[in-house]
């Protein structure tokens, strides 16, 4: 009997983040959650809203799904230990211009550590389509595949900038906006 030499096969294992649930809002009151912290909604016209959620990432790999129900919004992560600062820029207030924080907004712009890179992405979507945001804590990344599956990107995450464990967050803009996660 012939013995097979097969390959190593490495499998990854990623954990669907279905517990992620939001439970900190901004202090001004732009943020409202319902559906047990499932679902993350614009309280106040023109007063940007922030939420964070429960979970805290430094290993593995985790996928967090969502909807857009409405509105342009940021998604990314941010470092739990460091506080939340917010800055103002002219008439808006926002959560996530600091080096802490990385990801993107629905309409494909990102964040990297605070700074806009508004590269040129064609993202359509409607309430109907899934979002799928990944942290690979193992290889400091994150990345992202935009509603029909068209579009993908990804960053790298410096940890002297944006250190364990990471954070779910996200930032309405002033003129709203609605998430849910799936």
């Amino acid at each position: 009997m012939a013995i097979q030499n097969l390959p190593s096969v490495n499998l990854l294992t990623v954990n669907e983040a279905t517990n992620e649930k939001f439970e900190e809002v901004d202090a001004e009151g732009g943020t409202l959650l319902l559906d047990n912290g499932r679902r993350c909604e614009s309280a106040k016209y023109r007063i940007p809203g922030f939420a964070q959620g429960s979970g805290s990432y430094s290993s593995g790999i985790h996928h967090i799904r969502f909807k857009v129900l409405r509105g342009l919004l940021f998604v990314g992560i941010r470092s739990r230990n460091l506080p939340v600062q917010a800055a103002n820029e002219g008439e808006c207030r926002t959560y996530i211009r600091n080096s802490c924080t990385c990801g993107w907004y629905n309409s494909g712009p990102s964040i990297v550590h605070g700074e806009l890179e508004n590269k040129r992405r064609d993202v359509s979507s409607n309430n109907d389509n899934t979002f799928v945001f990944t942290l690979n804590c193992d290889e400091r990344r994150l990345s992202i595949m935009f509603p029909n599956g068209s579009l993908h990107d990804e960053m790298e995450v410096d940890l002297l900038r944006t250190p364990f464990p990471w954070r779910f967050c996200i930032e309405f803009t002033r003129l709203g906006g609605c998430l849910s996660l799936t």
